[in-house]
């Protein structure tokens, strides 16, 4: 009989701590078919995908994709509750507000043409394209970081540098 390099944590591993079957298998020495043949064998149902999870919000009850669950540290159930998260419900998107910050931005520095970049409103408001209330994030991942984290690092448009932002800056 052939000796199984998995063990029980590998179920406490996908269950709990939401690991792929990759993953276990990297760490176990396995292919991930084995792991989902070990998971399959102590009970664990490796064909649900979809878990409950709380909106961070409002905590109503969600579901999820195991990814999802694993990617999102503040889940929101809908762009309110996510508005309401970061503090600003009365945010209103105007792509024009976006398109005019862009140039806004572009006139008073020669370092962004030609260059993806994402303007930010300071005060929420897509339609005061002021200089000093726009800031500029190198990549929407950025952008990201700083609602979802609270800090990171920013083209002050009015001073003309970059510094790390925080959420008291703004």
């Amino acid at each position: 009989m052939r000796v199984s390099r998995i063990d029980e944590t590998a179920v406490d591993m996908y269950e709990n701590r939401l690991f792929t079957l990759q993953t276990i298998g990297e760490k176990f020495g396995v292919t991930r078919q084995a792991v989902k043949k070990f998971l399959n064998n102590h009970g664990v149902d490796t064909s649900d995908r979809l878990r409950p999870q709380k909106c961070y919000n409002c905590g109503k009850e969600m579901l999820r994709t195991r990814k999802r669950v694993r990617e999102l540290k503040r889940p929101c159930c809908s762009r309110k509750c996510y508005y309401e998260l970061i503090n600003n419900p009365n945010y209103q998107q105007s792509r024009q507000g976006q398109r005019i910050a862009r140039e806004v931005i572009d006139k008073l520095t020669t370092l962004w043409h030609h260059m993806n970049y994402v303007a930010h409103h300071v005060d929420g408001d897509d339609l005061n394209n002021d200089p000093n209330n726009l800031w500029a994030f190198k990549t929407n991942a950025d952008h990201m970081k700083f609602h979802r984290f609270g800090e990171s690092e920013a083209y002050i448009v009015s001073k003309l540098q970059w510094e790390k932002v925080s959420k008291e800056l703004s």
